[in-house]
């Protein structure tokens, strides 16, 4: 893999094994700490890893336009994987190689690069703070490592590791570092469905910061300058709460549906606005929040109508609106054919459609 990406694994010796995206900076091109090289951003993408795969590819138009031009999404077939967040295998990695290689077929997709997108709830997330960084690159991981070490149900020395160091005030006022964690064999093995067809992952994505990446020109338009705004991300098995302040992330927070709801749509319901209430009394009393110029969600795992009552109501500071992916680029006239499904589908895509726009929208 080449080294034009921000990597996961700090350790020079492995630059080869998992990397991801600058996820912060939606706004510039992100770039490596470790290679100072800007980030390759294939335009075929595939999200991986949930019940279903998820295929996007953009192209340019006449006008040199990029847009949504080929896409599908295929079921995950029962028994291909096992496990839960932080303990997926892939059991059945030749089956999952046939999906993929079919789903390239049916769309006469032709790469030798791809996107992945993996569900949230596979990696920990956390913002940590820091009144000082250490000298180097390895101390600062070595730290990080430990003070996750009580806070991730697997071993920290068995995980890819990825960082963003935010300076806050100038650096005069510390630092807080977004910290990514995930076990290395989960990426490697879904990595290896298609390395071994001959194509390489060019990049690895988590699900809601796709979203963001998707959404950012959208978000520039309607969110002031140093505004905050808040993402929501709602899947069949989790959901994914995220606040930024002027581009930087304030707040995150990724919680399983299975954890505390009952099973139903109305216990799943009740449970993402409880979630959600409380991130906005943490946003209001420890970060400073006043006001949220925007609330985007998407969702997957509760009808777009059920979401969006749950987010609503008095307590909420701002209306709740649908992620829409039609405003972030165009759309092939395939999506349209699709009548009622269209908006479903595009709440599918959504996503890998995140990780495929790269730069280019």
């Amino acid at each position: 893999m080449s080294n034009n990406l921000l990597n996961l694994n700090l350790d020079l010796r492995s630059l080869k094994n998992i990397k991801l995206p600058g996820w912060l900076r939606f706004r510039t091109p992100a770039a490596s700490p470790v290679s100072g090289g800007r980030v390759n951003w294939p335009h075929v993408a595939f999200e991986v890893g949930g019940p279903e795969i998820v295929l996007a590819r953009l192209t340019k138009d006449a006008d040199r336009k990029w847009g949504l031009t080929s896409f599908d999404v295929a079921p995950m077939p029962e028994g291909v994987t096992e496990g839960d967040a932080f303990r997926l295998t892939l059991k059945a990695p030749d089956r999952l190689k046939s999906i993929v290689a079919a789903m390239l077929q049916k769309e006469g997709v032709k790469t030798r690069t791809v996107s992945l997108v993996i569900p949230d709830h596979l990696a920990r997330v956390s913002i940590i703070p820091l009144e000082s960084l250490p000298r180097s690159r390895r101390d600062l991981a070595e730290m990080l490592r430990w003070k996750m070490k009580k806070s991730v149900p697997f071993k920290v020395e068995d995980a890819a590791l990825d960082y963003e160091v935010m300076p806050l005030n100038g650096g005069n006022g510390g630092f807080q570092v977004l910290v990514a964690l995930i076990p290395r064999h989960i990426v490697a093995e879904h990595e290896e469905v298609f390395i071994s067809q001959g194509i390489r992952p060019g990049l690895v994505e988590l699900s809601s910061f796709a979203l963001v990446n998707l959404y950012r020109n959208v978000i520039d338009h309607e969110v002031p300058a140093g505004g905050d705004f808040m993402v929501v991300n709602i899947t069949g098995s989790f959901f994914t709460v995220m606040i930024f302040r002027a581009g930087r992330i304030l707040f995150y927070r990724c919680k399983a549906f299975t954890a505390d709801d009952d099973g139903s749509m109305e216990g799943r319901r009740r449970l993402l606005r409880r979630e959600v209430q409380a991130s906005l009394v943490y946003y209001q009393e420890r970060l400073a929040g006043t006001d949220l110029a925007r609330l985007y969600v998407r969702t997957t795992g509760l009808a777009a109508p059920e979401a969006l009552s749950a987010l609503s109501g008095d307590s909420m500071p701002v209306a709740a609106e649908p992620l829409d992916v039609r405003r972030a680029l165009p759309m092939s006239g395939r999506i349209d054919a699709t009548g009622d499904r269209a908006d479903e589908l595009l709440q599918k895509l959504a996503p890998a459609v995140g990780a495929a726009v790269g730069r280019a929208a």
